[in-house]
């Protein structure tokens, strides 16, 4: 005899396989609707330290394009508006300056805002070293409250 045969032969084949089939068809029901349900619930819903993080990476990417503190009229055709400062900030002279609270609010998504409405997005940029010209460090603060 065949060994597949032998096992066929036995008792309860029959109900382990079916056991197995319902088990195997159970765990993919339970996959299926948890995701359906992960995707109702979080449909339109932005996490607070989610939205703070891709906010700070936008401001971030577009401080790249600050690279001077030189503001005046000869320099801001070449600034990335019109002037040294990111939209919505007119606190300061130029978005690197030092020492001053930036604020970058206006660059909120319009999503995260309509969810979070005291939402704010402040800056700080200090020196990192001292010297004539030191390298910049930004800290960011999202606060959603």
């Amino acid at each position: 005899m065949a060994p597949g045969r032998r096992l066929r032969d036995r008792r309860g084949v029959a109900l382990l396989e079916a056991l197995i089939c319902m088990m195997i068809l159970m765990i993919a029901v339970t996959a299926v609707f948890s995701v359906a349900v992960a995707t109702v619930r979080t449909r339109g819903v932005f996490d607070p330290y989610e939205a703070g993080t891709r906010s700070v990476e936008s401001v971030a990417a577009m401080l790249g394009n600050y690279v001077t503190a030189d503001a005046s009229a000869a320099t801001a055709s070449l600034a990335p508006n019109g002037t040294w400062r990111l939209p919505g900030d007119a606190a300061c002279g130029y978005a690197l300056q030092v020492g001053c609270a930036h604020d970058a609010t206006a660059l909120i998504p319009q999503g995260v805002l309509a969810q979070y409405p005291d939402a704010r997005l402040t800056y700080a940029v200090s020196a990192a070293a001292a010297g004539p010209d030191p390298p910049l460090k930004v800290d960011f603060q999202f606060k959603e409250r």
